[in-house]
């Protein structure tokens, strides 16, 4: 039997693959809006990663190397619901699903990433 969990890879494929896909993707004015850093830490089991789109690519990477222009703190089931377009991210910051620390606007346009596209 198998010790991963379906819900942890699926989370961990949307932010290391999907994002930097949908990020190369994105057009030149939200593109604009990204350039900054925000880490992700999520609650579930404390496992972090750090978006940074200060230089002409996006990086991302597992762990909290550094000190982002925006932190997010969630869990991973909100996550994968914003993911799926059944949580607003707006929403689930004022009801405080996510907790933003700094950058609150940068925050708003990383959700444009993650949210499905309409």
């Amino acid at each position: 039997m198998s010790s991963k969990n379906p819900q942890k890879e699926r989370v961990r494929e949307i932010i290391l693959e999907k994002l930097p896909e949908r990020a190369m993707r994105s057009n030149e004015r939200l593109r604009g809006q990204l350039r900054g850093s925000v880490g992700i830490h999520f609650t579930d089991e404390g496992k972090d990663y750090f978006f940074d789109w200060s230089g002409n690519e996006p990086h991302i990477e597992e762990g909290a190397p550094g000190n982002p222009d925006c932190k997010l703190t969630m869990s991973e089931m909100d996550f994968e619901q914003i993911a799926d377009g059944k949580l607003n991210p707006q929403i689930a910051m004022l009801s405080d699903k996510i907790h933003v620390e700094g950058n609150s606007g940068l925050a708003i346009y990383f959700f444009n990433l993650i949210a499905p596209y309409h």
